[in-house]
């Protein structure tokens, strides 16, 4: 978890060229670790479903249907080439470069290599249950690739300035003020010690030290 915690925390920090772990604590990464374990309980109802669906199942040993032989990992991974390869394709057709792209390559990124785990037994001599087998391998496959794309994804919207939040100038110190021409500054996030600010731009990144802000205020762009 805690490696999950520093790997959203790079791919968050890398948008605006910068390195997430130069500068946040042990403690900021503990807690950006949590965010992933709320967030995956979707993809891993997803992935299980589409599992269920493709995958031979053990699951009740004393069933006499037959069970369907899984696909090869030949034929897997040519279903994920093409997978990527026809959103990719999608993607630049419609001109769409919203960060919403990026979910569809997380679910591809994330169902496949779990499918390819479960597929070639992975784990299989430590559950004797398919199912608990299977759901053990998505959190191992999917909360890493969750916070990889929720960094990626929450610092597109604001770096896109499709959402964030913002502070006028005059809600900071002075001299901060003066190392911007811009008027607003545009929220990134904030550690222990620091708050971080860009311009609409995305031109000049500051750090301002918490204990030299008395009161910030910070408005939700409309």
């Amino acid at each position: 978890m805690t490696f999950c915690g520093a790997l959203y925390h790079l791919t968050y920090w890398d948008t605006f060229n910068l390195n997430g772990l130069a500068f946040i604590s042990l403690a900021d990464i503990i807690k950006s670790s949590f965010y992933p374990v709320f967030t995956i309980l979707f993809t891993v109802v997803y992935n299980l479903t589409i599992q269920n669906l493709i995958l031979p199942s053990n699951e009740d040993p004393k069933s006499t249907t037959q069970i369907r032989k899984g696909v090869t990992n030949v034929t897997l991974l040519i279903i994920y080439l093409t997978s990527v390869f026809l959103v990719a394709i999608i993607i630049y057709l419609t001109k769409y470069k919203a960060p919403d792209n990026l979910m569809w390559f997380g679910l591809l990124n994330a169902l496949f290599p779990s499918i390819f785990l479960i597929n070639n037994d992975f784990l299989k001599g430590q559950f004797t249950s398919e199912r608990t087998r299977r759901f053990a391998i998505d959190l191992i496959v999917f909360i890493p690739v969750v916070a990889f794309y929720t960094g990626k994804y929450k610092s597109q919207l604001i770096y896109q300035n499709l959402q964030y939040k913002y502070s006028i100038n005059a809600h900071i110190d002075k001299t901060i003020i003066r190392s911007t021409s811009s008027d607003t500054l545009k929220f990134i996030g904030n550690t222990e010690k620091h708050f971080v600010f860009t311009d609409l731009k995305n031109e000049k990144v500051l750090f301002i030290k918490s204990d030299n802000i008395d009161t910030l205020t910070l408005y939700d762009k409309k």
